[in-house]
C-alpha cells in the first residue's frame, strides 16, 4: 500500500468521530443555544424596560371639568371700488351636573363700508345675541 494514502486513511479515521461522540456534542450545542437564546431574550427585556417610559397605576375617574367653552373671533377686510371691514366674535360655555346640563352662548358682529376715501362709513352690521338654555338629564331620574 502506497505510504501517502495509508497516512490519509489513519488521519481520516482519526478524524472520524464515533457517532455517540457525534450526538453528545450536537446536545451539548442546542444547550448551548438555549442557554444564549435565554441571555439575549433577558437582554433585550432589560433594555426594553430601560427605553419604555413608566405605565402609570391606574387612577381613580379623574374629576369631570366644571366648566367647558369656547372663543372664536373674526376680522373680514375687502377693498376694490369700496372698502368693507366687518368684525365678529362668539362665546360658549358649557356646564354638566349629575341631574342638569346648562349652556350659555353669545355673539355679536359689526361692519362697516367705506365708498370713498373722504366720506364717512356706513354700518352694515350691527348684531349681538345672547342664549342660555338649561336641559335635565332624564335618563338619570
Amino acid at each position: 500500500m502506497n505510504p501517502i494514502l495509508f497516512a490519509l486513511c489513519a488521519a481520516r479515521s482519526q478524524a472520524t468521530p464515533s457517532p455517540s461522540t457525534v450526538s453528545q456534542q450536537e446536545s451539548q450545542a442546542a444547550v448551548r443555544a438555549a442557554e444564549s437564546a435565554e441571555r439575549s431574550a433577558q437582554a433585550i427585556e432589560r433594555i426594553a424596560n430601560a427605553l419604555a417610559p413608566p405605565v402609570p397605576a391606574a387612577a381613580a375617574t379623574p374629576a369631570p371639568s366644571k366648566w367647558v367653552g369656547s372663543v372664536g373671533l373674526g376680522l373680514s377686510f375687502l377693498t376694490g371700488n369700496a372698502q368693507t371691514l366687518t368684525m365678529t366674535a362668539n362665546i360658549a360655555a358649557d356646564r354638566k351636573w349629575e341631574l342638569w346640563k346648562l349652556g350659555i352662548r353669545a355673539s355679536g358682529a359689526y361692519g362697516t363700508a367705506n365708498p370713498t376715501s373722504v366720506g364717512q362709513g356706513d354700518v352694515t352690521a350691527r348684531r349681538a345675541g345672547f342664549s342660555m338654555r338649561g336641559d335635565p338629564c332624564l335618563a338619570r331620574w
